[in-house]
């Protein structure tokens, strides 16, 4: 046998890697992907609007501040975003010196809601709805995988409240049996579930007790005593 043979390497495992799916309309013959043109950019241009309009509504605060402050930084000076930061960091600090139930109801819980939504549910969603079994396959081999929408977030202080869009086949129960496996995957002591309406359910994800702290009983003025 020649020695050429044995000094010969074949991979005992070959990459296997998914082949990558690609749009239905690239595989369009080139005159008839020209005649559609204006059809797909219309349809393009309408998904990236629904998905910039989707972030505002959930994040208004955060996308507005930061257009506000990046825009007169890039037609004028990096100065003024500066300054106005400034500026509202002052009136900020002023309004929740004299109005601090204001402040807390208006833009506290706002930032406290939009900042939960992004770093404590959103980013681990899809994530806590697979290894919780929320999630439904279709398709031939079962492959595709069907996720619950994470529609609202509401952060009360010692709860908070998620908004979430079911899928076709669950109800309240469904999640309920599963409420101390969503309590533990997104830090809460506890979970409950509230129905909304149809396919719309609240889990109230309970961090602290409200009554640990006792709040102080109104006083009520003493009647006046009449003399006889």
């Amino acid at each position: 046998m020649r020695p050429q043979e044995y000094s010969r390497w074949v991979d005992p495992a070959p990459l296997e890697v998914e082949r990558p799916r690609l749009p239905w309309w690239t595989m369009l013959p080139r005159k008839l992907l020209l005649a559609l043109a204006p059809i797909i950019l219309v349809a393009v241009m309408t998904t990236v609007v629904m998905f910039l309009a989707r972030r505002v509504w959930r994040y208004p605060l955060f996308v507005v501040g930061s257009a506000v402050l990046i825009g007169p930084g890039v037609g004028y000076s990096w100065w003024a975003p500066v300054k106005l930061l400034t500026a509202l960091a002052v009136l900020g600090g002023l309004w929740a010196w004299q109005h601090p139930d204001s402040f807390t109801r208006t833009v506290l819980r706002q930032v406290r809601s939009e900042w939960r939504r992004a770093v404590v549910y959103a980013w681990p969603w899809r994530r806590v709805m697979l290894f919780t079994e929320l999630t439904k396959h279709t398709g031939h081999t079962q492959r595709r995988v069907h996720y619950p929408a994470l529609r609202r977030v509401r952060a009360d202080g010692w709860r908070d409240r998620v908004l979430v869009k079911l899928l076709h086949g669950q109800c309240a129960a469904t999640y309920t049996a599963h409420a101390q496996e969503l309590a533990h995957s997104l830090g809460a002591r506890a979970c409950r579930v509230r129905a909304d309406r149809p396919r719309r359910i609240w889990l109230d994800l309970i961090h602290t007790d409200p009554l640990a702290q006792p709040s102080p009983s109104p006083l009520w003025p003493t009647p006046a005593r009449a003399w006889i």
